[in-house]
């Protein structure tokens, strides 16, 4: 007897270091047709100038703001 199958699919995260191939994986799952939701670009966009999550952040480490941006 095999694991119970969700109606919501299978989820996977692919975590990494720097070179380590997250990217060619979402590329490959994405031609699949997988949604693929890339964090650090949601990160970026969350963080954006002048949004609630930027003045949230600002607030509470303003050592963090170089330039008007977040420094990552």
């Amino acid at each position: 007897m095999g694991a119970p199958r969700s109606s919501q699919g299978l989820r996977v995260v692919v975590g990494g270091g720097i070179g380590s191939g997250k990217t060619t994986v979402a590329r490959i799952m994405g031609g699949l047709g997988a949604a693929v939701i890339v964090a650090d670009e949601v990160g970026h966009q969350v963080l954006e100038r002048g949004g609630e999550a930027f003045r949230a952040v600002a607030k509470a480490w303003p050592e963090v703001v170089v330039a008007g941006e977040i420094d990552r």
